[in-house]
């Protein structure tokens, strides 16, 4: 059995396996659940269960794809982020009113789409709907809207943390 094997049946798409992370670069996708490989202790420090592989899967949605698809989580920085929403009691019920929107921007992009070093997901949470509005103006238009329209502090490096953007100018 692989380490992903217990994804199978989901028959969800996988970025990274079925999408490519090239194609998804500056996409707009909803995160709906937080799949959790790995642990955080008291500490604020990550338990690995894998010396590699993904943190963890986020379940994304995005009028791009027909179904939910996988977003693995390959950055520490990034898994800890998710974290702080989901696993924050009051947030994590928050989750199901409100859009937690996650991009995917790496500051420098290598050749299969990956983003190095750097941290690469970049969370902001926006009222309910915003996703779908956000596609909207895109499909009215030639051009994709400014993604710092959502997500207002897109940073790489110094104190990261989830974004909130109440009232997006979309």
């Amino acid at each position: 059995m692989g380490l992903f094997d217990f994804l199978k049946p989901k028959n969800l798409e996988m970025i990274g396996r079925d999408i490519t992370w090239v194609e998804i670069i500056g996409k707009v996708f909803k995160a709906t659940k937080f799949i959790k490989i790995d642990s955080i202790d008291h500490h604020g420090r990550i338990n690995r269960k894998q010396p590699i592989g993904p943190y963890g899967f986020l379940t994304v949605i995005s009028p791009d794809y027909k179904n939910p698809v996988l977003l693995p989580i390959i950055h520490q920085d990034d898994f800890l982020l998710a974290s702080t929403v989901f696993d924050d009691a009051e947030l994590s019920k928050t989750i199901k009113k409100i859009d937690l929107l996650v991009t995917y921007i790496p500051k420098k992009i290598l050749p299969n789409g990956f983003a190095g070093v750097h941290h690469a997901l970049h969370y902001v949470m926006t009222p309910a709907q915003t996703i779908e509005k956000y596609y909207s103006v895109l499909s009215d238009q030639d051009n994709q809207p400014a993604i710092e329209k959502l997500f207002v502090n897109i940073s790489w490096e110094g104190v990261l943390k989830v974004e909130q953007n109440l009232q997006p100018d979309i």
